[in-house]
């Protein structure tokens, strides 16, 4: 079915109504947990209907496991026949959105990942190693689906590195609801650091592709977690001679500052125009 169709279906279910209001409830933290009980054995809503969340059709409890703080409900529904098992109408895991204090719970369930390859992507293009973490110690990953993963993605620290770049481009350019860019660019930048340290941990082949690529964006935190000579032989270019589109569209990833950063990691000399005041480069023309 496409989305539509999703829609029709799961809104043309008795009582949708009061499902819905129930869906929002949840998602108002300020709400208890006892009241959103008695709503919903006053609307007899079965516990395993499906709500609308993040843009998928997914099971009551998947959603009520999201939060911490509603462990209370979430009792409820499993005491009274929730089914942990019953999976999303999209592609998501139950072992991936859950809050963390859910997991112990959910893997005595007998909770398992399918498309494996394809969560351990998610997490790492989203920071989220923490989560691959914690799965790998309670057994449900295993360092055989790790190795597997690295084999099947030899250029893994280039593919995190370039998604990182294509999203920033894409937040300072298009997102609305970024207040501070430079706050964006620290935040995925951290995010994107872990996982690229967690691939290397893992046995990730280091490539003289991906070296160039960092250095070229500036990207001196990632160079100074890597131990290669590669790093050295590598040309900072300076941004004033890059396009000023390209420039001007990823700022300030791309600014004096962290070229300098840049050439120091790559033990390079910087342009002696960068430390000029501003503007004057442009008067001595």
């Amino acid at each position: 079915m496409d989305t539509l169709q999703k829609n029709k279906y799961y809104t043309s279910v008795g009582n949708y109504s009061h499902i819905k209001e129930l869906r929002d409830s949840i998602l108002n933290l300020h709400k208890g947990d006892a009241e959103l009980m008695a709503f919903i054995q006053i609307h007899d809503i079965p516990v395993n209907c499906y709500v609308h969340d993040k843009n998928l059709w997914v099971p009551l409890v998947f959603m009520c496991m999201r939060f911490k703080e509603r462990q209370g409900l979430v009792k409820y529904l499993l005491k009274h026949g929730a089914n942990v098992k019953l999976q999303p109408d999209g592609v998501d895991n139950i072992l991936i959105t859950c809050h963390s204090c859910y997991l112990q719970y959910l893997t005595k369930a007998g909770c398992t990942l399918s498309n494996i390859d394809t969560y351990i992507m998610r997490q790492l293009r989203g920071g989220s190693v923490c989560r691959l973490q914690q799965l790998i110690k309670l057994g449900i990953l295993h360092v055989s689906d790790i190795d597997k993963f690295m084999g099947d993605h030899p250029n893994i620290m280039q593919e995190l590195a370039e998604t990182m770049v294509k999203y920033l481009f894409y937040a300072f350019n298009l997102k609305t609801n970024v207040e501070n860019k430079k706050d964006e660019l620290n935040r995925t930048i951290d995010m994107t650091r872990e996982s690229l340290k967690f691939v290397i941990s893992s046995g990730a082949v280091l490539h003289k592709e991906y070296v160039t690529y960092c250095a070229s964006y500036y990207l001196h935190e990632f160079l100074e977690d890597i131990d290669t000579d590669m790093k050295y032989a590598c040309v900072v270019p300076y941004h004033p001679h890059m396009p000023g589109e390209v420039v001007s569209m990823l700022r300030p990833l791309l600014n004096d500052y962290r070229y300098v950063k840049t050439c120091e990691t790559c033990r390079v000399k910087p342009e002696e125009d960068v430390y000029l005041p501003v503007g004057a480069h442009n008067r001595q023309k």
